[in-house]
């Protein structure tokens, strides 16, 4: 039983999603053609070679901006998580703190 329903659940979603990307492609099609009623573009090539520009240039920027830069995971020398006793002790505020001025790490 509980497979029908989210079955005619996906169908739903799948029909919302078809009708609105109908939707951006009638709205798309309707720009194109303003602009080119509108003198925007000398021909319908030209407005091809600007639209393809576009979108290379967003499609490198979604590149760039996606890129994350990797975390620093390695853990070198003496660190080790700490168990369970001393982080209670350290939210308690209880136990001695290391100067942070002090310590050395290896590259």
């Amino acid at each position: 039983m509980r497979t029908i329903e989210n079955h005619t659940a996906k169908r739903r979603i799948d029909a919302v999603g078809i009708i609105l990307s109908l939707a951006l492609v009638g709205v798309a099609a309707g720009a194109a053609y303003a602009a080119l009623q509108l003198g925007w573009f000398r021909s319908p090539w030209e407005m091809a070679g600007w639209l393809a520009a576009a979108m290379a240039f967003i499609l490198v920027g979604l590149g760039v901006s996606n890129y994350r830069a990797p975390k620093n995971t390695n853990v070198y020398g003496a660190a080790k998580a700490a168990s369970e006793a001393e982080a209670l002790a350290a939210a308690k505020g209880i136990g001695k703190k290391a100067p942070i001025h002090t310590q050395t790490f290896r590259d």
